[in-house]
């Protein structure tokens, strides 16, 4: 067996990874980047075609998943945040074509 003992500091970051997908509920898209999530600290940036607010452009252009709910997402907002959540998710894994064609 191997083992390997660490030396790990406490509360020491051992890795980094973006989740696979998410949504920013509701109540809180006034006030918090569609991307990375955090709260706004200056006047944030409009998605022109939704009205997706993000932090910066760069956040903007980071948000590799917004195409998936972008068309969609006036619609959406009439549902709950786990209906948009369940949507983006079947985009994601190329469920699209079912949900487009019925």
């Amino acid at each position: 067996n191997f083992v390997q003992v660490l030396n790990m500091k406490r509360n020491e970051e051992l890795f980094r990874s973006r989740p696979f997908i998410h949504v920013v509920m509701q109540g809180c898209m006034e006030t918090h980047c569609q991307n990375c999530c955090n709260k706004f600290q200056s006047t944030p940036v409009t998605c022109e075609a939704c009205g997706s607010l993000y932090c910066s452009d760069l956040c903007r252009q980071d948000d590799e998943d917004h195409d998936l709910e972008c068309d969609l997402l006036p619609d959406l907002l009439k549902f709950s945040d786990q209906t948009r959540f369940m949507v983006k998710l079947l985009r994601k894994l190329d469920i699209k074509k079912a949900w487009d064609t019925g």
